[in-house]
């Protein structure tokens, strides 16, 4: 008990005759900590924060026909309902036909709006108002901007369409709500709701296809389109979306996990420095302490007790800054706060343990090589 008593005292001493350098060690592992809890936070949780961040750039699944131009609404519906509604974003269905405007044939897409406005969050609106009460008229039309350009068409004027449906003439007038522009093909086309499509094409119960945005990885998205399958509809991943989001997930994973390596490696440098200082500045104490009987081992358990009272004491107030750190990453990236996890906690902990452990090994043992006589002869 007694030796017990003087060793402990001893580390104690040891402790606060070199407070200040100390307080160097313990700064380095509390920032190392830091750092890597608030990346180990963010790195768990950017799956699902950045994939919600990346999917409002579009689409990322379709159904559509296996054969036919056309897709039956019920084989819609029957794939949809085999989708979980919880990551289930936006389901748009697009029914296009090709009516005549004087002696000009467009492209005129049916939608549904509410759903097409998720799907195209980039949408801007030029001119006029995408407002419900406006899209939700019977005859009211929007035009992307390269078509109203080439039609010499603006806001609240006519647009009288005709289609050919059984052999007979069908003209249909609409007045133009808006003009907007997403920056691709939609740029020239025109749209109008959904079901007024259905009304002046004759067709029913079909859509071209749908878009959706279904809120999970490629390899699950890849497995779900083999489950939600019908007789002649088919559910399919949009590659270039899907495999750009998981590619984008990984460069910034191996980004963080480099910088947190850096910082580890650096603040591990430091507490080598200022261990391999202190040692310096105490080879009297430590030839003096040989020279009374103590041990290699003891010599060697004092200062590993000295460094791992350091590393437990920093590494916890730095696991405790690194969650806040997290917080404030999260609301700057993704403008929502991380979620604790225990996991991440540990394993900073741990992680910063093993690298303070290898930072003062080769201090210590250099301690261990000390030159005992002549440290006593202050040569």
């Amino acid at each position: 008990m007694s030796v017990n008593n003087f060793f402990f005292t001893q580390v104690k001493k040891s402790i606060v005759f070199s407070k200040q350098r100390l307080i160097i060690v313990l700064i380095s592992i509390f920032i190392g900590t830091c750092v890597t809890n608030a990346f180990l936070n963010i790195y768990f949780d950017i799956d699902n924060k950045m994939s919600k961040e990346l999917k409002s750039y579009g689409a990322n699944m379709l159904i559509s026909s296996k054969s036919d131009d056309y897709l039956d609404i019920k084989e819609a519906n029957l794939i949809k309902s085999k989708i979980s509604k919880d990551k289930l974003l936006a389901y748009s269905p697009y029914l296009y036909f090709s009516p005549v405007f004087s002696t000009r044939q467009l492209i005129v897409a049916g939608v549904d709006f509410d759903e097409f406005k998720k799907i195209n969050k980039f949408l801007l609106v030029k001119k006029g108002s995408l407002s419900q009460s406006e899209y939700s008229k019977d005859n009211s039309i929007y035009l992307g901007i390269d078509l109203a350009n080439t039609l010499k068409k603006d806001i609240n004027q006519k647009l009288p369409l005709t289609i050919v449906k059984n052999g007979i003439p069908y003209e249909k007038t609409y007045i133009i709500k808006g003009i907007f522009s997403t920056g691709d093909e939609i740029d020239a086309m025109a749209f109008i709701n959904l079901n007024s499509a259905k009304d002046l094409s004759g067709i029913n119960d079909k859509y071209s296809y749908v878009s959706l945005i279904v809120d999970d990885d490629f390899e699950n998205l890849s497995e779900l389109s083999k489950i939600a399958v019908s007789n002649n509809a088919e559910l399919k991943p949009i590659l270039s979306v899907s495999l750009k989001e998981g590619a984008i997930l990984e460069k910034i994973k191996g980004l963080m996990f480099l910088i947190s390596i850096v910082i580890l490696i650096i603040s591990s440098t430091s507490v080598n420095t200022t261990l391999s200082s202190i040692i310096f500045s105490r080879k009297k104490e430590i030839a003096l302490h040989l020279a009374l009987g103590a041990s290699f081992k003891d010599i060697a358990k004092l200062f590993a007790y000295e460094v791992f009272i350091l590393a437990v004491v920093s590494s916890l107030l730095g696991t405790i800054g690194g969650y806040f750190l997290a917080q404030i990453l999260g609301n700057i990236i993704f403008n929502a706060s991380i979620d604790f996890r225990l996991s991440a906690f540990v394993l900073s902990i741990f992680i910063s343990l093993f690298f303070a452990s290898f930072a003062a090994y080769f201090p210590i043992k250099k301690a261990l090589q000390i030159d005992i006589v002549g440290n006593l002869r202050g040569e």
